[in-house]
Order: structure tokens, then C-alpha cells, then sequence
């Protein structure tokens, strides 16, 4: 199990762009905005109004929050309006060039490494010029292998996102929006 998670963090080191042209504070603030959800084979799906906060955290890392709403025929005070959560906290990876998703401190839990084989998902983010890019990858109980993607290009106060879920390689979804900073 220890190998498997090495082995990727190996791989990660190799394909992750060392951060270069911004930095995390510059990134720092509230967003909100409209995805739009295409299946496979580009087909949309639905469209979701999501919010997002990113802040920093510890000396050198990030913190996440995001809530996405999934409309109900372009409106979310209907019945059958899901409303989906994900935070995450990100530290820098010993060299630094990427992070690494970390749990939030709870001094009553003992500490076990990730077991990817268990179902446990490998979390790790980068700065890709312009972009914050997340990865998450996890092996399913059946030995297939999902990874999710989801970049936020910066633009000044715009940022334009894309989400990509693959599983063995096949695209089976994305989400295309944009979000702007709000005060």
C-alpha cells in the first residue's frame, strides 16, 4: 500500500510544474458563479450556481471550500435541488513544487497513512501559471481507477473552471463555467 502511494507521489513530482507566475496570495478571496454539467460524449446535463472560498493556511499552504447548488430546471428553489460540499486543506510537498492534501488537526485521532488500495483518495494540487489545478485519484473496490480534475484559471477577478471525472481513462463527465470574486 506504502508503495502504491509513493509510486504516485513519484509520478506526481515528475508532471507538476513548479509554481511560477502567481502566487497563492493573489489568489486569496470568495468567488461565486454557474457551472454547466456535459456527460461523456458532451451532452449537457444541468447547470449548478457554486461558491467558492479560498484561503490561505499554515505558513506556506491553502485552504478550499466549495459548495456547489444542482438547478432544477435553471432553479434552486424547487424540489430536487441537491446541494454538494468539499473542503480541503493543501500543504507544500517536501520540494515544494506541488501540495499535498492534508486532514484538518484533531488531537484525538491517531494518524494512519492513506490506504489508496482501502479506497482512500490521493489528493494533490498545483500552480500551473495562471491556474490552480487539483488532482484526486483513488483506486475503487473493484481495481478500477478514478481521477478528477479541476482547474481554476485566474483572470484578474474572473476565473474560468473546468471539471473532468475519468474513470480508467474514459471521460465521464466535466463541468465548464465561471466564477468572479465577490466582496
Amino acid at each position: 500500500m506504502m508503495f502504491l502511494r509513493t509510486l504516485v507521489l513519484a509520478v506526481a513530482a515528475f508532471i507538476v510544474a513548479p509554481a511560477t507566475a502567481i502566487e497563492l496570495e493573489q489568489l486569496e478571496g470568495i468567488y461565486v458563479g454557474i457551472t454547466e454539467d456535459f456527460d461523456g460524449d458532451g451532452h449537457k446535463l444541468a447547470e449548478r450556481h457554486v461558491d467558492m472560498v479560498l484561503t490561505k493556511h499554515g505558513a506556506k499552504g491553502f485552504k478550499i471550500d466549495l459548495t456547489s447548488v444542482l438547478l432544477v430546471d435553471g432553479r434552486r428553489d424547487v424540489p430536487g435541488v441537491r446541494r454538494r460540499v468539499y473542503s480541503a486543506q493543501f500543504e507544500p510537498s517536501e520540494k515544494g513544487d506541488f501540495f499535498l492534501a492534508t486532514s484538518p488537526f484533531d488531537p484525538f485521532v491517531e494518524r494512519e497513512s492513506e490506504e489508496m488500495i482501502a479506497g482512500e483518495p490521493l489528493e494533490w494540487a498545483q500552480i500551473d501559471g495562471d491556474s490552480l489545478v487539483i488532482y484526486t485519484l483513488a483506486v475503487l473496490n473493484d481495481g478500477r481507477y478514478e481521477l478528477q480534475v479541476y482547474e481554476r484559471a485566474f483572470n484578474g477577478d474572473t476565473i474560468k473552471t473546468l471539471y473532468e471525472r475519468h474513470l480508467d481513462g474514459v471521460l465521464q463527465r466535466q463541468t465548464v463555467g465561471q466564477m468572479v470574486r465577490s466582496d
